[in-house]
């Protein structure tokens, strides 16, 4: 499980590179159409032109970093599950299953908020494993990390901003109105800086939790094996 949370934390890494490196483009991409609004040469318009190529291949890169990231992450969700399962908790109590811990990222809409709730459950597991003081309740109740939950809401945020931000006014040839040009790229902006916040977030957290699955394992396996 650790080199899977390593792989994605790479993942994490490169996406926060590409997207600083997106918020930069999309600032330029700002100033050079403004630029081509006032002069209406033909060099303000090739430079506005190119800036709008580089930012639009960094969108698609980061879009191909963001599937491996979500692939990864479901690998990660299913493992973390796996090892939560030898947690010394009637397993009966669980509300959500390994298969709907998986299942729930490609059910539209839910997979806006059930598959935290999952790895939630999951964390809440590994904790009552790994903790040596004793906890009388239920332990379904037990307060889960905030920096997963702010890592979650910043992710759920920036999603909704960048697809807020994608979609604009157009004239009768299709293109953007220059209002919308302007939205667009400081909306896009903002998507990925709220993105960013939230990778540093899941980063630390995801690491937490692959932690707390670390110990328990070591726990039960003296010979200090661990699952992949």
């Amino acid at each position: 499980m650790g080199r899977t949370y390593h792989f994605l934390r790479i993942l994490f890494i490169a996406l926060i590179v590409i997207s600083a490196l997106c918020v930069v483009t999309n600032v330029l991409v700002a100033i050079a159409f403004d630029a081509h609004m006032t002069d209406r040469l033909q060099s303000s318009y090739d430079a506005y032109s190119s800036m709008v190529q580089v930012n639009s291949a960094l969108t698609v890169l980061a879009l191909l970093v963001t599937v491996t990231g979500f692939v990864c992450l479901i690998v990660w969700t299913r493992r973390a599950y796996i090892v939560s399962e030898r947690a010394p908790i009637i397993q009966a109590t669980r509300k959500y299953s390994r298969g709907m811990a998986i299942a729930w990222w490609f059910v539209p809409i839910g997979n806006f908020f059930m598959p935290k709730k999952v790895i939630s459950e999951i964390e809440r597991s590994l904790r009552l494993a790994t903790e040596t003081t004793h906890y009388s309740g239920d332990w379904q109740l037990r307060p889960v990390n905030r920096r997963g939950t702010k890592w979650w809401v910043l992710f759920v945020v920036a999603s909704v901003l960048g697809r807020a931000g994608s979609s604009g006014e157009t004239d009768a040839q299709g293109f953007l109105t220059d209002d919308a040009v302007f939205t667009s790229a400081f909306g896009s902006a903002l998507s990925f800086a709220v993105l960013i916040v939230s990778l540093l977030y899941g980063i630390n957290y995801l690491g937490y939790v692959t932690d707390l699955a670390e110990k328990l394992v070591d726990a039960q396996q003296p010979s200090g094996s661990s699952s992949d």
